[in-house]
């Protein structure tokens, strides 16, 4: 343990000093490139009192430089003048070099030069009067310019200062994890300071700061590309330059999302769980309370217990690739919930109880790969007008050896001192044997037995939003082959997993099942646009019926309702269904119906 909470400290450290030295390469770059832009204003605001003169255009040439995603213009010239009797020649026009496509500025100052050179036109020069030989033709300012490079001021120098205080919160916070090791060596759920307690705050603060500043970053980038785009399509009229019109329209989208994110912890971010005991103990029994001060909803509500549903999960991130590839994905390893009723504590709180039973074999807490997390996650979530109550704690989760497999009639002395009050009038761990009613299941009674119908478009939102994304991508990959030059393959990429995933979303949408029980016996029907012939299964050949989940929706595990036969075969009754303790009510439910089990 000692060597291997060493090597974590070595590595700590030595990542926190990169952030550091990273964030400062950034930061540089950004600053440099800004004063770079600086000092061309600084040239035309010290030629203000230079004087004017004409001048003959003696060469001139528009540079044109093209790359894989855009194409920039320069110019390049001399010109003759005379000042004070003698004849000077400059080959600096402006005080801008190099080549760029900020406005129309170098296609316009070209066609400008170039008519005064063909017509013997002079046009009007300001010559330097301590230094005669030096002069320029146009000694504006460009504000375009400024305002590109102040771009690369805000986003390259912010997000370097960001990184590199990062690294010096970071510095700071492992210092005091050291301390916490030292004291705690076999306890890792007391080496980090916001485990010291049994409260914890939401991640509402954190996670609005996060979605603001992507949301900052996404839209400078995408709000001047858009316009540069949009002059260059005006020009053009190259139909495919409108995609990039996608882009802002997603910031707005991460705007909103982030007005959303603030007005929620604006509403809720006092929020607190309270654990009973700390950590969350796998294989053992966990009990809390959410209290949400300033409630509405209880006054809405007449102070009437107010449902909320509320999930445990232990997931894992795991972040790969770099730069514009680098992307994270989320996995639940595993997955519980509960609905839970609210009580009224002090004045306009609303607590949620609740209790998990946590199975064994499950990952601890860790953090010690950055591109590999193991995290426990509690949320709450709650439907109403307006903002919607959600909520999320990330908790410590380890396996505690005096707090295994503790029956619930069971006392822990450990947890002794904590206060039961937290729980009364909760609905804490229950599972309601009437919860797979909130499947959306339409239930009736038939002549042929109980029929359970799940309905299409359950999951709109869901379905949909594949429908539209594998729309959009398929566009690109059709429209950028057939008006732009891209290889065969961008077609068959984009094109092809966009039609993919359109198709899977058309699927999720017009699912159906029914699903009929009597004494002996089930009857299965399914389908997409119709249902199935209707499938009889006999309960003896049925081994089992459990349920399973092999995708999420968001941060919510899919679970499928399977029979498993005698034969070895599998047979889906239901698919695409939330909630865990919901599903093992209906299945509870079915094979009380079939004959499998006894109330």
């Amino acid at each position: 343990m000692e060597l291997s909470v060493n090597n974590k400290k070595r590595g700590n450290k030595a990542g926190a000093g990169c952030l550091t030295v990273f964030g400062g390469i950034f930061f540089i770059v950004g600053v440099g490139i800004f004063l770079f832009g600086l000092a061309s204003i600084y040239s035309s605001l010290q030629a203000n009192d230079w004087q004017p003169v004409d001048a003959t255009i003696t060469r001139v040439e528009q540079v044109i430089s093209r790359g894989d995603d855009s194409t920039t213009y320069g110019v390049n010239g001399a010109f003759q003048y005379q000042y004070e009797g003698q004849t000077y020649i400059s080959s600096q026009l402006n005080f801008y070099t190099g080549t760029d496509n900020i406005g129309s500025y170098q296609q316009d100052f070209y066609y400008r030069l170039k008519q005064a050179k063909e017509n013997n036109r002079t046009v009007t020069a300001y010559v330097n009067p301590d230094n005669p030989s030096e002069a320029v033709i146009d000694k504006e300012i460009r504000w375009g310019m400024l305002g590109f490079h102040s771009i690369f001021l805000i986003v390259f120098g912010g997000i370097g200062l960001g990184i590199m205080l990062a690294g010096r919160f970071a510095k700071k916070k492992l210092v005091k994890q050291n301390e916490l090791q030292q004291l705690y060596p076999d306890e890792p759920w007391n080496w980090k300071e916001e485990w010291q307690t049994n409260r914890f705050k939401a991640t509402t603060g954190t996670g609005f700061k996060v979605l603001l500043g992507f949301a900052i970053f996404w839209n400078l980038i995408a709000i001047p590309a858009s316009v540069m785009a949009m002059i260059e399509y005006f020009k053009t009229f190259e139909h495919q330059i409108l995609i990039v019109l996608l882009f802002p329209l997603v910031g707005i989208g991460l705007l909103i999302a982030a007005f959303v994110a603030f007005m929620r912890h604006k509403k809720y971010g006092q929020s607190e769980l309270v654990l009973q005991q700390t950590p969350i103990a796998i294989g053992g029994i966990n009990r809390g309370a959410i209290n949400v001060p300033n409630d509405e909803a209880l006054s809405q509500t007449f102070g009437q217990p107010i449902a909320a549903v509320v999930t445990l999960s232990c997931q894992r991130k795991i972040t790969t690739g770099s730069g514009k590839s680098r992307s994270t994905k989320t996995k639940i390893i595993w997955q519980d919930d509960r609905r839970v009723t609210s009580s009224t504590i002090g004045h306009n709180t609303s607590s949620y109880s609740f209790e998990f039973k946590v199975p064994e074999d499950l990952p601890q807490s860790d953090d010690s790969n950055p591109n590999n997390r193991v995290e426990w996650v509690l949320q709450i979530e709650r439907k109403q007008p307006g903002i919607d109550l959600k909520l999320d704690f990330t908790l410590p989760g380890f396996v505690v050896a005096h707090r295994v497999a503790l029956a619930e009639s069971e006392t822990d002395l450990f947890g002794s001192s904590f206060s039961e009050r937290s729980f009364e009038g909760g609905s804490g761990g229950q599972v309601s044997p009437d919860g797979w009613r909130n499947l959306g299941i339409e239930d009736s009674v038939t002549s042929q037995g109980n029929r359970y119908y799940f309905s299409a478009f359950r999951h709109l939102s869901f379905a949909v939003g594949m429908i539209l994304f594998g729309l959009i991508f398929a566009s690109v990959g059709v429209g950028i082959s057939l008006f732009g030059d891209a290889p065969i393959m961008f077609f068959i990429v984009f094109g092809g997993l966009g039609t993919l995933i359109f198709v899977l979303g058309l699927r999720q949408l017009t699912y159906r099942s029914e699903l009929t029980v009597r004494a002996g016996q089930l009857q299965l029907s399914s389908g997409h646009l119709q249902l199935s012939t209707p499938r009889v299964i006999h309960r003896d050949d049925i081994q089992s019926i459990t349920s399973h989940s092999n995708m999420s929706v968001g941060n919510k595990q899919v679970f499928h309702i399977t029979a498993m036969l005698k034969d070895g075969s599998k047979v889906i009754l239901a698919k695409n269904l939330l909630m865990r303790s919901d599903v093992e009510s209906f299945i509870e439910k079915i094979k009380y119906e079939i004959g499998m089990t006894a109330r």
